[in-house]
């Protein structure tokens, strides 16, 4: 799969999502696709993030069928149970 890199570069972030891809979770290292806009939530349950400016990590509880409207850099692998998907 190729590296989705910043999709702000080519957006500004008031624009819909163009594509969506699933996080690769990690605790160490920030997600390959790059920072995502917003994520959906496809399962309901925890999810623990690190926003674009890096900081956190911050646990969530969402709702199936939610959009989050956050920029992520870091989807953590441990502790999250939710299952979410990226919006570019």
């Amino acid at each position: 799969m190729p590296v989705l890199g910043d999709k702000f570069k080519r957006q500004d972030s008031n624009s819909p999502a163009w594509q969506i891809a699933s996080p690769t979770l990690s605790d160490g290292a920030d997600d390959p696709n790059g920072v995502c806009k917003a994520f959906y939530v496809s399962v309901a349950g925890n999810v623990i993030i690190r926003d674009a400016a890096g900081n956190g990590p911050f646990t969530l509880a969402v709702v199936a069928g939610a959009v989050v409207p956050i920029q992520v850099s870091r989807f953590q692998l441990t502790g999250s149970t939710a299952t979410v998907f990226q919006m570019f």
